[in-house]
């Protein structure tokens, strides 16, 4: 503007000045979708700002020389006030864009981080990786440029990248050392999900220790098992010896068979006459069969010992004797020697 104090003729741009702050506040209505957007929000901002404040200080200065120009100060002020609300609702946008354009560049990144742990756990053959910690928030810190942005997110994402393939070489190698180690001890290895994240030495002497372990505790049952069948088959000796004894104390307690009397000799003329008898006339008949019970075994052992019977009539259990062997070391008659039986 400028004003002529003589003629109080005041010359301004106003109109002008209005169509360019009509042109400003309807580009500060434009959505904001991109970081390029964003950008152009903000020095938009700074523009408004510094319309705003100029406006003022037209205001000022024209009322500082003349005293009737309320025409020119209203319209002024009309537009200033135009200016500060399109100045308002532009810093809402670009506000409320920054946050959201800010966290897209935080989901994409993670989304990318989680497709390359995917692509690790399928290399591993099952999911072994833990969570990958990467601040991408933290990056984006007081970075206002795209580039900035960008250059910040890309960064922490490949830094977090290298970590997981350093965790995946890492568990791959537990995983062969388990596969080729423990493949038939898995039941041994519950925890194997979290023993695949640790050091491979760590791993390597915690299968050594287990399978011995278990190795320690099988060989363990299996001489338990063993022992019990030989005592088992002790319990059995001796009790068959046992009973043989006893039924050999009952044998001795039962009192002797009463010997026969001699018959007195005869006469022989006292003998009656005997007739011959025609053989044809003779009765012919099948004898009746023998019924024999051992009353008393000890009498007829005793009778073999004299010689009045043949040991023929004996039959030895071999697996009592060989019990009572094993019992009492030595056996009456029976000679006892290393070896295989004779049959």
């Amino acid at each position: 503007y400028s004003l002529d104090k003589n003629s109080l003729a005041l010359t301004t741009n106003l109109d002008a000045f209005k169509s360019r702050a009509a042109m400003v506040i309807e580009m500060s209505q434009r959505p904001i979708r991109t970081d390029q957007d964003l950008a152009t929000g903000k020095a938009l901002l700074t523009t408004m700002s510094e319309a705003e404040k100029r406006l003022d200080d037209i205001c000022d200065e024209v009322l500082g020389e003349i005293t009737d120009v309320s025409s020119f100060i209203n319209e002024v002020r009309a537009i200033s006030e135009q200016i500060r609300q399109a100045r308002l609702a532009a810093k809402r946008e670009v506000d409320n864009s920054e946050t959201t354009i800010r966290q897209k560049y935080i989901d994409d990144a993670t989304a990318e981080l989680d497709a390359h742990i995917v692509k690790l756990n399928e290399r591993l053959g099952r999911a072994y990786m833990p969570t990958i910690d990467a601040d991408f928030a933290g990056a984006l810190k007081n970075k206002r440029t795209p580039d900035s942005k960008k250059n910040a997110i890309d960064t922490e994402l490949a830094k977090a990248k290298i970590r997981a393939n350093e965790i995946a070489d890492n568990i791959q190698i537990n995983v062969n050392a388990l596969r080729d180690r423990a493949q038939e001890y898995r039941s041994l290895f519950p925890d194997v999900n979290q023993l695949v994240l640790k050091d491979p030495e760590l791993v390597d002497a915690t299968i050594t220790a287990r399978i011995a372990e278990h190795e320690k505790e099988r060989q363990a049952a299996i001489d338990a098992a063993a022992q019990k069948a030989r005592d088992d088959e002790q319990a059995r000796i001796a009790a068959e010896a046992a009973r043989v004894e006893r039924e050999a104390q009952q044998q001795a307690a039962e009192p002797p068979a009463e010997p026969v009397a001699d018959a007195e000799p005869v006469d022989p003329e006292s003998r009656p006459s005997t007739q011959k008898v025609d053989p044809e006339s003779r009765p012919t008949s099948d004898p009746a069969p023998l019924v024999l019970t051992v009353d008393n075994k000890l009498a007829l052992i005793k009778a073999v010992a004299d010689g009045q019977v043949s040991p023929d009539v004996l039959t030895v259990d071999m697996a009592v004797l060989q019990s009572l062997a094993e019992l009492h070391a030595t056996l009456p008659g029976v000679r006892i020697s290393k070896g295989t039986p004779n049959e």
